[in-house]
């Protein structure tokens, strides 16, 4: 096993050129990119900027983070737009050269473990392919960003039938939380 260093870079332009030459420059081999609410106002043409930097420093995109957005809304209308956001994250990804595609499992508040399972299993399911056929592996964030994969049975539950669910462990996250 080997480990590879990287972090978090801005999301702006300016911000990013000098991440990425930081990054080039000390012999980290990728940056990490995430996304809130802020994600919906993200354009294609910003995103083939952040790829024309990286390339111009010799960077990877090692993971894109999407956060936030509620894939298992109870709302039809919240959940139809985080699936929107989750579609063009997804493309977003693949264009700038994510190895890594991360996500939180969705939530629903009021529900039970099970129920939640059941949902993310008939939801997930098309949108792990889609991040599989663009080249990418996809996890799954613990603890927060609109997700109930808030510990370790969460995760035992989706891999009874889904196996290839992985986890985007962050240990201070969960430290804080008092999580896995």
């Amino acid at each position: 096993m080997t480990m590879r260093m990287g972090f978090i870079a801005r999301n702006d332009l300016a911000g990013l050129d000098e991440d990425a030459a930081f990054a080039k420059e000390h012999g980290f081999a990728g940056l990490e990119f995430n996304f809130w609410g802020q994600f919906k106002d993200l354009t294609e043409d910003t995103v083939k900027q952040m790829r024309a930097i990286l390339d111009k420093h010799g960077v990877k995109a090692s993971m894109l983070g999407l956060w936030g957005w509620n894939h298992l809304d109870t709302d039809d209308a919240k959940r139809g737009e985080a699936h929107t956001m989750l579609d063009r994250a997804i493309d977003f990804a693949k264009l700038i050269g994510a190895e890594v595609f991360v996500t939180g499992g969705g939530d629903m508040p009021e529900e039970t473990l099970g129920r939640k399972v059941k949902e993310f299993l008939q939801i997930f399911p098309p949108y792990m392919k889609k991040v599989q056929d663009a080249g990418m592996r996809m996890a799954f964030y613990a603890v927060h960003g609109a997700s109930f994969f808030n510990g370790l049975p969460a995760y035992e539950r989706v891999w009874e039938e889904m196996p290839d669910v992985k986890i985007k462990y962050d240990p201070a996250n969960c430290y804080s939380a008092h999580r896995l």
